[in-house]
């Protein structure tokens, strides 16, 4: 548990502040929860001022949160991204462990 949580952690958050953010979907959230923090309004997403109802906004709160914590970055940007990666790897190490300790089979 150890050395895949270590390497996990290695892989998913060593380079979240290098470059910048390459994709368009990348950009539109960020943007989307920079709105969050300048408003204050957590229930309208907005784009550029603009209403937008097309995603969920539980993403977008969750790098908005991770800007107020830490400050907005491109690191801040993709650390949200990166802890549900993180868990949902030790989730399926925990439920690997429970199946066999039932001794059920996938």
């Amino acid at each position: 548990l150890i050395l895949l949580t270590l390497f996990a952690t290695l892989t998913l958050f060593t380079r979240l502040e290098a470059g910048f953010l390459p994709s368009f979907d990348d950009a539109y959230y960020a943007q989307k929860a920079r709105e969050i923090i300048a408003t204050g309004d957590l229930w309208t997403m907005r784009m550029e001022g603009i209403p937008r109802f097309d995603n969920p906004p539980g993403f977008m709160w969750l790098v908005a949160i991770s800007y107020k914590l830490f400050g907005v970055s491109e690191f801040t940007s993709r650390l949200p991204s990166a802890l549900g990666a993180l868990f949902g790897i030790l989730g399926t190490f925990f439920l690997v462990e429970l199946l066999q300790a039932l001794h059920l089979t996938l």
